[in-house]
């Protein structure tokens, strides 16, 4: 199992979080929930020193559709992991951005499955074939929706998946020893050759090494 964690970890940059779990994590998430001058300078002071540490995957901009095409075309002049997408509204710009950039990434631009109906509406709406997924597990639990099925029903369009815990009806929080006993074993029967990188979405650094080394322990 190839496993990452996201970049919100202990107060500070993209690096020195990235410094912080490069040691204990195959990957790194960068949350980029929006896009403006002072991000992309970061970016560009840091990212030399972040790719040196270990893959970096994206979480694009969640804010606005522009936002998210500047983020990729800034991103498409670097090495990157993966690239996650939220569907936003309207969803047939959403889609259309997507397709444009889908060839600039190939096999990397992601989109996301979030706490609401928008990727069901495109998975019922519009041709999927070429349409590539992270699947969060979190949010699909947060539903009640049933796991296994969407891995049946999409599994070969699945590129990467997004783990953490649900605890009094919210997201991201620390996964108890079931819920990991439980995803350990969905990912051995849908993904057995561990060809999916796990990203562990949780924000706090205790809680995050110690489901890192879980899974990791595993493989």
């Amino acid at each position: 199992m190839i496993v990452g964690a996201t970049s919100w970890q202990i107060p500070g940059t993209y690096w020195e979080n990235v410094r912080l779990i490069g040691g204990h994590a195959d990957f790194v998430e960068l949350l980029v929930y929006t896009w403006d001058e002072e991000t992309e300078r970061l970016l560009d002071r840091e990212w030399r020193l972040m790719e040196s540490v270990c893959p970096l995957s994206i979480h694009l901009p969640t804010d606005s559709l522009a936002h998210i095409e500047a983020a990729l075309d800034y991103f498409r002049h670097k090495s990157v992991y993966r690239l996650t997408m939220h569907p936003i509204l309207p969803l047939e710009e959403t889609l259309s951005l997507y397709y444009r950039y889908r060839s600039i990434f190939p096999e990397r631009l992601l989109l996301e499955n979030l706490e609401n109906d928008y990727l069901d509406r495109i998975l019922a709406e519009c041709d999927t074939g070429s349409l590539l997924l992270t699947f969060d597990i979190g949010h699909f639990l947060l539903l009640s929706r049933d796991v296994p099925a969407f891995f049946e029903q999409w599994r070969s369009h699945i590129r990467e998946i997004h783990f953490h815990g649900i605890v009094n009806h919210k997201d991201h929080a620390l996964p108890d020893p079931g819920a990991i006993r439980t995803f350990k074993n969905w990912m051995k029967q849908f993904d057995p050759n561990g060809a999916w990188p796990v990203c562990v979405e949780l924000f706090n650094w205790e809680d995050t090494a110690a489901v890192l080394k879980e899974l990791k322990d595993d493989r």
